[in-house]
């Protein structure tokens, strides 16, 4: 028997945060399908920064636009999708860094364009701003879908 066949090691991604609002949560939830939701964007865009919604950067910490998190379990993710470090300003994006001004946004890409069965990989979804009517959505939708709701 080859050592290849012994060893059974999975990539080990860890969790991985996937960042966009409340309508949007809605659709992928009742959908059970995570997209790109861009036109030719070959990759769907998370980070395994899970303070990332506190950067004064991307519309999160000012409350427009982006306002929730879903909680993404990488390591099965990764099992079935290429997960790798991605920069989005990057000249040429591909699926390397070309620069390291933001690499501490630790910015990864899934590189496919739809996900069906998100919900196998989903561990908890979560509000991104400190807002009563967010908040209320999210936990309405963690009701609903019997998904854990967390605060982060």
């Amino acid at each position: 028997m080859k050592l290849k066949h012994l060893l059974k090691e999975a990539k080990q991604v860890g969790v991985i945060y996937h960042y966009t609002h409340v309508g949007a949560l809605q659709d992928i939830l009742k959908s059970d399908e995570l997209n790109t939701g861009v036109g030719n964007q070959p990759y769907i865009s998370c980070t395994r920064n899970k303070n990332f919604h506190k950067t004064p950067r991307h519309g999160l910490a000012d409350g427009k636009g982006i306002n929730c998190v879903i909680i993404l379990d990488g390591n099965k993710l990764s099992n079935k999708y290429k997960i790798g470090p991605y920069n989005f300003f990057a000249n040429g994006l591909d699926d390397t860094y070309k620069d390291d001004d933001d690499i501490d946004e630790d910015e990864e890409a899934i590189w496919t364009e739809e996900i069906p069965n998100i919900s196998k990989y989903i561990i908890a979804i979560a509000p991104a701003i400190n807002n009563y009517r967010t908040i209320e959505i999210v936990n309405e939708l963690g009701s609903q879908y019997n998904i854990p709701v967390k605060i982060i």
